[in-house]
Parts: C-alpha cells; structure tokens; sequence
C-alpha cells in the first residue's frame, strides 16, 4: 500500500515521528498495540530495501506514527527516511504484522523500554490506560533530552511511569516475582535483552509470560558463508548464499514455513535441527541458553550454522 507522510515531527536531535494516513480517501483501521510496518526505504548504496518500525498510535488516532532513530552507520534506512522524505510524500508499506502485543488475559502489564524502544511500549501504554487495565511501565536512556516520548507518556501513564536516566536499569528489581496473571513486554537494546533474559531467568519467569521485541533486524555478517541446508524429510538440498537467511531461502523454495517477527525475537520460525556443521551461531533473543546448549534447535530468520551444512528435521 501507498501511505502519504502528513506530518514529520522532530522528537529529539535524533529522533523523528512520520504521520502516515491513506493516499485516497479511505481510513486506517486501528492500529494493534505492539505492531509494526515494513517500509519501503533506501539503503546506502541508494537500492530499494524494507526496514521494520513499530507504530506507537494512541487509539484511534486515524495515522499510523513511526518513530526512527536516525543511525549514522546503520544500513541506510534511518538517514533515508530523515534526509529524503518530507511531508506529503508517500512511502510503500506492508503490514501491520503483530508479533509483538499485550496478552488479553493478563491481569497485570510490565512495560519496559530503553531509548527508542518507547515506540510499542508507548502505543501498549496508551491502550492500557483508555481500557484503565492494570500496567506499570519503566523507560531507561541515557540523557532525559535524547528520550523520544518520554512527555508523552509521562502525559498518559502518570505515576505509572518510572524513568531510569543514565547508568543500568536495575533489570532484576524492575522484573520481581512472577506471578499467573503478570506479564512482561520488552522492547531495549540486545544487551539489556540478554541481561533481563537472565534476571527473569534468575526469579522463576516463564517465557510464556516475557514477551519481547528487538530494536533492529540482524544484518548478515561480513564472515557469514553459504550453507547447504538438507531437509531431512524431503531429501531435497537448498543453497542459501552468505547474505540470505535461512528462512528466505525456504520461502523462495515454496515452501511453507512458521514465521513472523523475522527478527530473531518470536520463536515462531525455531525449527529442529538434526545436524549442524560447527555448531549453531544463535543469533535470535527467544531461545534459552539452556536450548542453545542442546543444539537441536534454530531461529531460521537470522541464525546459522557455523560451518557449511545444516540438517533440517523439515
């Protein structure tokens, strides 16, 4: 679809909001706490290619708003859409895709954010407060003037609200205790990721109850080889070159495979593996590190084999 920018707002020196509405005369549906699109952008090269951001609506808004973290040395999406696209302009999307939302069920909500991870956490708060459900929401950075939304939802979640600037978020007093109807959401760098992993781990939470999103998409490495990937039930072979996953290999295959987030966050694309040359290079924040050390299990989306050749239970 064709979405027209409305309206750029400057959040922070390096953080801006894009307003996005129908180019025609329809109207947006609601968008889900949690989701995001897929935008069409340009890399650093000037070659058309998608980069992921999470809407961060109030309800009922009738835009769809992304915030983007302008990134120097990232791939090139962020300095596109910064530099290059003004109001009135129109970006191709897909989506929304929800990988990443409030669990309906839950009794209490742990939102936690750091730096522009606020973008789903935010939209999470919002709809929490219109419903009066019961959430509590902890946003770290390391400089209150580089913290995207962080009025906003002051703004929205009040009191709720607990800002941790500079040094470490003290993960494991945040986390607590688990309990049946308590549910925690997590959008934050990967290390803060791993760090809370292990405190949730360290107080008896279940994944069923953690429920995270990462800021980025892992990008293949400048080491990464291609990998011949048997499937075991078919016996058919497929080569995926150095800088195609796994999972999009299977998909130009035809076939089918479970996925959603496509970045490493979900666990809907882990797949059996029978045989791994060199081990697996686990680049995913959903398995544990007890099912990383079993080695029978694989995140197509972004992880790989070490060596040359993987055998799918497929």
């Amino acid at each position: 679809m064709e979405l027209s920018v409305r309206a750029v707002e400057v959040l922070t020196p390096r953080v801006r909001a894009f307003d996005l509405v129908p180019s025609g005369n329809e109207e947006l549906p609601a968008a889900v706490p949690g989701a995001y699109l897929r935008v069409r952008v340009r890399d650093r090269m000037g070659m058309p290619t998608e980069r992921a951001y999470a809407l961060c609506n109030r309800p009922n808004e009738g835009v769809w708003r992304i915030v983007v973290q302008f990134e120097p040395d990232g791939g090139g999406g962020s300095r596109f859409l910064h530099e290059s696209v003004r109001v009135g302009d129109r970006l191709v999307c897909t989506g929304p895709y929800v990988s990443f939302g409030l669990v309906a069920e839950a009794e209490e909500h742990l939102l936690i954010a750091h730096g522009i991870g606020i973008a789903p956490i935010f939209a999470m708060a919002c709809a929490l407060a219109t419903k009066r459900r019961q959430f509590v929401v902890h946003f770290g950075g390391e400089d209150r003037d580089d913290m995207p939304l962080v009025e906003a939802l002051l703004a929205v979640a009040k009191e709720r609200t607990h800002l941790h600037i500079g040094g470490e978020m003290p993960l494991a007093a945040i986390m607590g205790k688990p309990g049946a109807g308590r549910h925690a959401y997590v959008c934050a760098p990967d290390p803060i990721i791993a760090t809370l992993r292990e405190a949730a781990a360290g107080t008896g939470w279940t994944a069923s109850h953690l429920h995270i999103e990462r800021l980025v998409t892992p990008e293949p490495r400048h080491d990464d080889r291609p990998v011949e990937v048997v499937l075991a039930r078919s016996g058919s072979t497929l080569t995926v070159p150095a800088d195609r996953s796994i999972l999009a290999a299977l998909v130009d295959a035809g076939l089918n495979p479970p996925y959603d987030c496509r970045r490493g966050a979900c666990g809907t694309c882990a797949l059996t593996v029978l045989e791994a040359e060199g081990g697996i290079d686990h680049r995913d924040r959903y398995l544990t590190a007890q099912e990383r050390d079993a080695g029978n299990r694989l995140c197509v989306c972004v992880s790989r084999p070490k060596g040359g050749r993987l055998v799918l239970d497929l």
